[in-house]
Parts: structure tokens; sequence; C-alpha cells
């Protein structure tokens, strides 16, 4: 059962309680009509003409050398970030150099634990799980 069916299943029974409770409203609400629009089947859309097919391929060619475009010059940037970064780690004297190029590691952050939204399990043993 796929995830779609999961949601359409769940949604349907949320529309089948609102249905029930609108039997005594006599109206419907925005869960319900909401509802109507998620359930109702898709409709393909129709098939495109030719004249909009060659107008889309076009569209899709112009795009494609725009993002190569964009692709380039961003590749031009860092090459020219890059050089500028190692002129100026070369211009420097050799003890600057090194230190310059040693990353800082005594500023990382400590790890911390991820809080979750599971409720504690009862039984649980944690020294059982931790390395002595």
């Amino acid at each position: 059962m796929g995830s779609r069916t999961l949601q359409q299943s769940f949604i349907r029974s949320l529309a089948t309680k609102a249905s029930k409770k609108n039997l005594r409203n006599s109206e419907i609400g925005d869960t319900e009509k909401l509802l109507i629009e998620v359930l109702r089947p898709v409709v393909p859309p129709p098939p495109r003409t030719e004249e909009e097919r060659k107008h889309l391929r076009q569209l899709m060619i112009r795009y494609g050398k725009l993002k190569r475009r964009h692709f380039i010059e961003m590749e031009v940037r860092q090459r020219e970030f890059l050089r500028a970064k190692w002129t100026a780690l070369n211009a420097l004297p050799h003890a600057r150099r090194v230190e310059a190029m040693t990353s800082p590691t005594e500023d990382l952050p400590t790890m911390r634990p991820l809080m979750t939204d599971t409720p504690p399990i009862k039984d649980f043993n944690v020294a059982s799980m931790t390395k002595k």
C-alpha cells in the first residue's frame, strides 16, 4: 500500500467522520470542503498541440542554455576566488602560511543529544547500553 493510498484512506476516514457531524448541522464546513477537493479524482490535462510542443521545446532549450551559462559563470567565480586565495597564501612567509593553512579544531561545538518526540520506554536500562 503506497503512501498516497494511506493518505487517501486517512482523509476518507476524516471525511466520513465530518459528514456524520454535518448530518446534524446540515451545513458544509471548511474542513469538509478541503476534504472534497483532496479526494476529487485527478483529471489528466488535455493533449498538447504540435504548436504548444514546439513552444515548450524552445522554452526548455532556452532554460538549459541559461542554466548552463549560470553554471559556467559560477565555476569562473569559484576559480577566481581560489586563485586569489592561493595567491594571498603564497605571499605570506612560510611560518604564517603553515599557520594559515591549518584548520582550527579547538572551536568545534561539542556533540549534543538530539531531542525526540518519542516517549520514554518503560523498563529501559541506560546503564546496560553504555560501555564501561
